[in-house]
């Protein structure tokens, strides 16, 4: 089932941005992640997670600047040093509008709907007003803490 990470958004308002993560099998752990966003449509973004990186506790992140469809990426990985660029593509919309700003709450494993909950242990969540890049996030905020 789909299970969502970080969901920020309004009560019946549109979604301003989420991470989805979905666990396909319960032998397969979790292999695809989505960033979702809407704004006059809906924005969605997947990549799939290699099984040899999501057997166990992993490293996820997300870059993404928002009206810059190119400027998308996940990586994943258990060492921070050995994390990998997951391929990715936009699956609904293209990335190239710019975020659905709104009053609402930040919810953290689940969504604004209180469904698609996260079964599961989140160690560390951050979210930054920048779009970092792979090599900055992890020296900065990951592998030398």
């Amino acid at each position: 089932p789909l299970s969502s990470l970080v969901c920020k958004g309004s009560d019946g308002g549109p979604v301003n941005y989420q991470l989805l993560i979905e666990n396909l099998s319960a032998t397969d752990g979790y292999s695809t992640v989505y960033f979702r966003y809407g704004s006059s449509g809906q924005h969605l973004y997947r990549a799939d997670i290699p099984n040899r990186l999501s057997t166990g506790w992993f490293h996820l992140v997300f870059s993404y600047r928002f009206g810059d469809p190119s400027s998308a990426v996940f990586s994943a990985g258990y060492y921070c040093r050995n994390m990998e660029t997951l391929s990715g593509a936009w699956v609904e919309g293209n990335g190239g509008e710019g975020a659905s700003v709104t009053q609402g709450n930040l919810y953290i494993g689940r969504d604004m709907t209180m469904d698609r909950f996260f079964r599961g242990y989140l160690d560390e969540v951050e979210i930054s007003d920048k779009t970092w890049t792979l090599p900055v996030i992890w020296y900065y905020n990951v592998c030398y803490r």
